[in-house]
């Protein structure tokens, strides 16, 4: 079965004169991490992963 986590409060690819992750708009609200990917099955958001 495929899936994955995806971490909302930092975008995906790194800053590339930090080589940091660069912070979302929604960084420090909501729920963190999203499930997605899995066919037949709604994402969903958890806390933590």
């Amino acid at each position: 079965m495929a899936g994955y986590t995806e971490d909302r409060w930092l975008k995906k690819r790194p800053d590339k004169v930090t080589g940091k992750r660069e912070r979302t708009a929604i960084y420090g609200t909501g729920k963190r991490y999203r499930v997605k990917g899995i066919p037949g099955i709604q994402d969903r958001s958890f806390e933590t992963s």
